[in-house]
């Protein structure tokens, strides 16, 4: 099983987030740019079919609020939506050709709480509902992020 693209990636964002105290609204965008690559064999084939593959670049957006329930505890609501671009190949003296499906529209629902457990741990528990078909249907996430 693969572990990501194989391919290089640069992203930039932009965050905003306001305080009306015991809540917080938030929105965020982020711009995400893989870098084309060559390959040895980019076809399932026999043999080795070398060429180019260019990872279509997305945009993501999102906003949600967060609400402090005590001194260490908050809930927090958010919508977030990736759209993603197709990938095109190019087979080593070919035309670059688009691969029909390879565009994505993620869209998710995300619940969460999180605890603070001491001045320097957290405890953070997240559940994410697919709200498109490109989407996973539901993503269940918990962190423990640590504070030096």
């Amino acid at each position: 099983l693969s572990f990501g693209t194989g391919l290089w990636a640069a992203s930039a964002g932009f965050s905003v987030l306001k305080s009306l105290d015991p809540m917080v609204v938030f929105g965020s965008v982020s711009y995400f740019h893989n870098f084309a690559k060559s390959f040895g064999d980019i076809d399932e084939a026999p043999g080795d079919q070398p060429g180019r593959v260019d990872i279509g670049d997305a945009f993501q957006y999102g906003a949600g609020v967060a609400f402090a329930l005590n001194e260490r505890s908050s809930l927090s609501t958010s919508f977030t939506q990736r759209f993603v671009r197709s990938t095109w190949l190019r087979s080593k003296g070919g035309d670059w050709q688009k691969i029909i499906g390879s565009m994505a529209n993620v869209a998710l629902i995300n619940f969460g709480a999180t605890f603070g457990l001491t001045d320097k741990i957290a405890l953070l528990g997240n559940v994410s509902v697919g709200m498109t078909s490109d989407a996973p249907n539901m993503v269940v996430s918990l962190m423990l992020p640590i504070r030096f």
